[in-house]
């Protein structure tokens, strides 16, 4: 719903600039250098009493000749919104700010739908991975992340935002995700086979990215042209769990080693010596004792590479 809401805005902010100044004056910037001129704007139009309650930026979105994006390298995006609460009325406005010569927001009124819950509460950006440069310098050391675009280096995000956390409980976040600061979410569409969607915890820094494949399986075409899979069963993972690898001979799996890393890279548990003994290309282990959270199962060899993430529950 959130993204539905940037959508119509952005068009409505693109009819305004395209009349204002070309394209190419526009200037990117970060998330928090454009704030000063959004708050003083939602002052005078809320009151002294104007709390910021979420960050947002589109990934990528072109209308009227304007290419409006946000850049994973840099953290900085030619547009930002601010959404503004007053504290004492609860009225919203939502402002747009562009640097051209210099900043300038657009205010475009209020929201004409209904407000997701974390509107109401103020964002706290005073974290060391508040603004949007920071965020994806921490981002980038992300293994889930770094795999992704790997994959898939033309994938860009539907949408990045930035507020407390909404429906924390519903979004599965690991146990141990900090969920009382305000966090980035950072949303990929549908590339390829498969979605992404990470979050960053702006004080502590934890991130945590959870890539969803279509159909629950990693399956490529290898350099023969034969196609290649490995599935794990059940997914999200509770108890035992097998992993099933389709499309190599037994002598290409017995070169190869099979680990589970968790989200920080680290090898959780060597499956090898279960693949090579089973020599059908399967190979079982048990989740009991495991955090509940997002890891990777990777197979890995000479010529040899298949990767699907597996969400553990308690």
């Amino acid at each position: 719903m959130v993204r539905s809401l940037w959508t119509g805005l952005l068009a409505t902010l693109c009819i305004l600039l395209y009349s204002a100044v070309e394209a190419d004056a526009q200037f990117t910037f970060t998330a928090l250098d454009g704030l000063p001129t959004a708050q003083t704007t939602a002052e005078g139009s809320l009151g002294s009493d104007a709390e910021l309650v979420l960050v947002g930026a589109p990934g990528s979105f072109e209308y009227q000749g304007f290419n409006l994006s946000f850049d994973l390298a840099s953290g900085e995006s030619n547009v930002w919104g601010y959404v503004f609460r007053s504290a004492s009325s609860g009225d919203l406005v939502t402002l747009m700010v562009v640097r051209l010569f210099a900043y300038q927001a657009f205010e475009l009124g209020s929201v004409p739908f209904p407000i997701p819950d974390n509107l109401i509460t103020t964002l706290d950006y005073s974290g060391t991975y508040a603004n949007s440069n920071s965020m994806v310098g921490r981002l980038q050391n992300d293994t889930a992340f770094q795999k992704y675009r790997g994959d898939l280096p033309e994938a860009k995000p539907q949408f990045v935002s930035f507020s407390q956390l909404l429906n924390a409980d519903s979004l599965n976040l690991p146990n141990g995700f900090p969920v009382g600061q305000g966090t980035w979410t950072i949303s990929f569409g549908g590339s390829e086979d498969s979605t992404m969607t990470c979050f960053v915890a702006s004080k502590t820094g934890e991130a945590f990215c959870r890539r969803v494949y279509g159909i629950g399986t990693s399956s490529v075409a290898d350099e023969r042209g034969n196609n290649v899979s490995m599935q794990v069963s059940p997914n999200p993972a509770g108890g035992v769990v097998r992993v099933s690898i389709t499309g190599y001979n037994l002598s290409e799996l017995n070169n190869c080693r099979l680990l589970l890393f968790n989200s920080k890279g680290e090898v959780v548990s060597d499956l090898t010596s279960s693949l090579q003994a089973s020599r059908d290309g399967k190979a079982e282990f048990s989740v009991d004792g495991i955090p509940s959270g997002s890891y990777h199962c990777i197979l890995v060899g000479s010529s040899v590479r298949q990767e699907v993430g597996i969400i553990v529950v308690e």
